[in-house]
């Protein structure tokens, strides 16, 4: 439905495929572009600007995996977002062809919270980690543990200062009780 000009689609109109997909929106030579909507058959859901047919500019996508609010490049999750998954994880920030990339803060339903540097989608760089009951790493991470200078906080109320390696505290380094005792030196295995 729509209109048409040398043949091709051209102006508002709606495109519905044989496997029941359905394009609505702004055809210029018989591509999308400008302002949109797609269906597909499977449960997609894509609202937001169009560049030869894809995704592109600003959007929100709902799907099996939950949704998505942002920026999208040719195709491609990119730019400033928010993704809300469907088993409660939430990630606000950057992303770089469909994977947290560069700052942003990722939620999850248990409370958890990584807020810092993602690189290919893993929490990679300076950050911090937040649980509830108030336990706390502040420093640097690779692959979601901590690794290099670094602060632990537990629920107990003590403090652990020094150096991780794949997220267990090596080298020297300072253990602070609540209760004001203090020890200096090596710390491997005694967090």
């Amino acid at each position: 439905e729509g209109d048409f000009a040398k043949g091709m689609e051209s102006g508002r109109g709606r495109l519905t495929t044989k496997s029941g997909a359905i394009f609505e929106g702004e055809f210029h030579d018989g591509v999308l572009a400008g302002p949109g909507r797609y269906e597909s058959g499977n449960g997609v859901v894509y609202e937001g600007g169009f560049k030869d047919s894809l995704y592109h500019g600003t959007g929100r996508i709902v799907g099996g995996f939950g949704e998505y609010t942002g920026g999208i490049h040719l195709g491609e999750i990119s730019g400033k977002g928010e993704m809300r998954f469907k088993d409660g994880r939430s990630y606000v920030g950057d992303f770089v062809r469909g994977e947290f990339e560069g700052k942003g803060r990722l939620a999850y339903a248990s409370g958890q919270v990584y807020e810092g540097d993602f690189i290919a989608g893993e929490f990679t760089g300076s950050g911090v980690v937040t649980w509830p009951g108030g336990m706390r790493h502040e420093g640097r991470f690779r692959n979601w543990r901590p690794e290099g200078p670094g602060v632990f906080s537990d629920d107990a109320g003590t403090t652990y200062e020094g150096s991780f390696t794949n997220g267990e505290l090596t080298g020297i380094g300072r253990i602070l009780a609540k209760d004001g005792s203090r020890y200096e030196g090596e710390t491997r295995n005694r967090m």
